[in-house]
């Protein structure tokens, strides 16, 4: 029996990268193990299972539109019942075996991060945790003041796992140098796992247009990091250049971050260039998203793993992007084109390319089409060999 930690993601309907990753590997992991979600409930004082309601936000259709709000939410009913729970004992208690496993794949906050211990105290085999990348340390004017805070605490919390799952070598690499430049020895074991695929295989339609008619995506929260801002500036220079094409934006926004970019595309739309922001998105809305698009952009500055690349490349879609983070690990494969992101000229001469170049677009998508990604199975194979070797 393997518990595995929600406590954010069952109380959202945000599809963050990091509740998709959440949202899929539980999918995965129950069709082989024994899983029982749980949650720290703050309002009841102690970790419990999850509910229906907060089942059902880990299990969302594919049709389901995602909700908009990244943190979580607990209902005034959920707080009433925690409080009155600490004197009824209504929630369904974790302390009365021993568990397998505990797997957390959120990043956690502080809150919860110091109540592990009682989870700990609880589990007999591995607990692992998921790490996703370290960009608050290491490109900190694109974080809050309040993450810059907490956030080498939550990195220093993971060293007290037995495991911890990063996303890409690139993750591995910047997880181990924090912890040496910090003088910590931690006992975690650290092995880089890369994130499966939940779009696989679709029976797949070229894409009919005529060279006036050519979309070009882009998937991602709106954010300093996330780079869109340089993708507007080379978009409307095009524009100005008489060059046709649509732009679709499809992702959230971190307020905090994110608002320059979206008032300079608001900006745009007044002026009636073809540009649009689709919000977040369903799985199914997602998938045609990519599926009607010609190639797509990503201008991040760094990332993780790169999920919106590789999940383009799956759909045979070729992608511009940078080389930050993993990116370079996504780029080995073919099917990419590498820009300097921080320059709106350099994206914009890319763009043209593909826009311009039938041959060098065909090429790229074949590449794409080659490419082999691992489904959230693969992942989950793979995770549970590496636990069960601890």
């Amino acid at each position: 029996m393997i518990l595995i930690d929600f406590t954010t993601t069952s109380h959202n309907r945000a599809q963050t990268g990091v509740q998709r990753v959440c949202r899929s590997l539980y999918s995965s992991l129950s069709k082989v193990r024994d899983v029982i979600p749980v949650c720290f409930d703050p309002y009841l004082s102690r970790w419990r299972e999850l509910d229906e309601a907060e089942l059902a936000n880990i299990e969302l259709a594919a049709d389901c539109k995602p909700g908009n709000k990244r943190s979580a939410h607990w209902s005034l009913r959920s707080r009433l019942r925690g409080y009155l729970g600490r004197r009824g004992g209504w929630a369904k208690e974790l302390y009365q075996e021993k568990y397998d496993a505990l797997i957390v794949p959120e990043v956690f906050v502080e809150m919860t991060g110091k109540r592990f211990g009682e989870l700990f105290a609880l589990v007999e085999g591995p607990k692992v945790a998921l790490c996703h990348d370290l960009f608050s340390i290491l490109l900190p004017q694109f974080s809050s003041a309040h993450t810059l805070v907490y956030f080498p605490r939550y990195l220093d919390a993971l060293g007290a796992f037995d495991g911890i799952a990063a996303n890409s070598q690139s993750t591995q690499d910047d997880l181990e140098l924090y912890w040496k430049e910090c003088g910590m020895s931690p006992l975690a074991k650290v092995e880089a796992i890369p994130l499966g695929l939940k779009f696989k295989v679709f029976d797949q339609e070229e894409t009919k247009y005529t060279r006036d008619s050519k979309k070009i995506l882009c998937v991602g929260t709106f954010e300093g990091r996330k780079n869109q801002l340089q993708l507007l500036k080379a978009a409307e220079s095009l524009w100005k250049n008489g060059k046709v094409f649509e732009l679709r934006f499809v992702g959230g926004i971190n307020h905090s971050t994110g608002k320059v970019a979206v008032n300079y595309l608001e900006e745009l739309v007044k002026k009636d260039y073809p540009v649009t922001w689709s919000g977040n998105l369903s799985d199914a809305a997602l998938a045609g998203a990519y599926q009607t698009s010609d190639f797509t952009v990503y201008p991040s500055l760094a990332e993780g793993f790169g999920l919106p690349v590789m999940e383009s490349l799956s759909f045979g879609k070729p992608c511009i992007c940078g080389e930050g983070g993993a990116l370079k690990e996504v780029l080995q494969g073919g099917g990419c084109v590498s820009v300097d992101v921080n320059s709106p000229e350099a994206i914009a001469s890319a763009i043209k390319v593909l826009l311009t170049d039938s041959d060098r677009l065909a090429e790229l998508k074949i590449e794409a089409k080659s490419r082999q990604f691992p489904t959230w199975d693969d992942y989950t194979e793979r995770l549970l060999a590496w636990m069960d070797s601890f």
